[in-house]
């Protein structure tokens, strides 16, 4: 248990805040995106 511990403390300081946490719900719910970007209705029929 004291292994885990201390492979979870190092690698705690290689962790880094998500650029996009805001939008982890969007993704999760099955929103499309193109090129890093919200794709429209329109645009998923015709990349679809």
């Amino acid at each position: 248990m004291a292994k885990i511990f201390k492979l979870s403390e190092t690698a705690e300081g290689r962790w880094r805040k998500l650029n996009g946490y805001r939008l982890v719900p969007l993704v999760r719910a099955g929103t499309r995106f193109v090129n890093g970007e919200l794709a429209k209705r329109s645009e998923e029929k015709v990349a679809a």
